[in-house]
């Protein structure tokens, strides 16, 4: 496996590969759509913490 296919991505349809029996595409990655590494986890929790510590938050 490469490393795009390890790491969390956006899903992005690869137009040369045929579409499935839902009719999507699978991703560049070779992965279907709805594969759990098409979900970016959320780090808005992380960010704020970092903006607090360098003292760049807007509260």
């Amino acid at each position: 496996m490469t490393a795009r296919q390890l790491t969390p991505h956006l899903y992005q349809p690869d137009g040369d590969l045929p579409a499935d029996h839902t009719g999507d595409q699978p991703c560049t990655c070779h992965l279907p759509r709805r594969h759990a590494r098409h979900t970016v986890p959320d780090t808005a929790d992380a960010q704020a913490e970092h903006l607090r510590r360098i003292g760049e938050d807007q509260d």
